[in-house]
């Protein structure tokens, strides 16, 4: 009976992801759920947008989905989704070699995936957080030693320290020679000069010019670039024409959406 029982329950199980398969629009590649619809980015978002005059519109910004943010399984966002994917391809070409990871400022479902990957070696590191292994500035990451990690995240991280290029400075120093990192900020659409200026210190000014209150500056395109270049490291950019156009659209990724690779060589 008991055996009976499992059968069933897993032929239930294929039976269902199938039907999803066939009749939702979306598969969260992070949880692999087919899914219904994503979660919009916090109602505080949107009004704050129109509370402090934000000067651009959320269309503008180059890697969000605003509509279609979060997936409502794992709680993963777009750029999250996007990450993954890439992963998924370049891990398929290394069979089972693993690769030394560091997660600066993780979120939740995507961390939960990388400690889940048998390629990976994973480490997550933050200054504020409490649950993660590491605690460290990543503008002068002492605890690590020069060419540590294979790889590195630091998504949306840039924006919130003093000194970015010192951060960047780190991040060369402690990923190993052919190692690379995914490095990702806000950035508006057609935005090629770094918006920034320190006497922007109260909530609404930093609403209106950066989009957040604990963001320090709103990156231009060619002065993010720049600054990574100037680190050490060469860029690559890839968009909709890498991953593919269906791709894009099942896993709720904008077609405006890029990911920044920074190799160190």
């Amino acid at each position: 009976m008991r055996i009976k029982n499992k059968i069933k329950s897993i032929l239930n199980y294929k039976l269902l992801r199938f039907s999803k398969k066939l009749f939702y629009n979306y598969q969260c590649p992070v949880c692999e759920n087919y899914i219904r619809y994503f979660i919009p980015l916090p109602k505080e978002y949107y009004e704050k947008e129109v509370k402090y005059n934000f000067r651009y519109k959320l269309d503008q910004l180059e890697t969000l989905n605003h509509s279609k943010y979060r997936c409502p399984i794992c709680y993963c966002n777009d750029r999250d989704r996007m990450y993954t994917l890439y992963l998924k391809r370049f891990f398929k070409s290394f069979g089972n070699r693993v690769f030394k990871l560091v997660d600066f400022g993780p979120s939740m479902g995507f961390s939960k995936w990388l400690k889940d990957q048998k390629n990976i070696d994973y480490r997550s590191a933050d200054l504020f957080k409490e649950d993660v292994d590491d605690k460290v500035d990543i503008s002068d990451m002492k605890l690590y030693r020069e060419g540590q990690f294979d790889i590195f995240i630091c998504s949306h991280i840039l924006e919130h320290v003093i000194d970015p290029k010192k951060a960047l400075d780190e991040l060369y120093r402690i990923t190993s020679k052919g190692g690379w990192g995914i490095i990702m900020v806000p950035m508006v659409i057609g935005l090629n000069k770094t918006q920034e200026d320190p006497s922007y210190n109260t909530d609404e000014e930093r609403w209106k010019y950066y989009f957040q209150n604990d963001h320090l500056r709103l990156f231009g395109k060619v002065d993010f670039l720049k600054n990574i270049q100037q680190a050490g490291f060469s860029v690559n950019q890839l968009g909709i024409d890498f991953f593919g156009e269906k791709r894009f659209r099942i896993s709720a990724i904008s077609k405006s959406s890029v990911l920044y690779i920074a190799t160190k060589k």
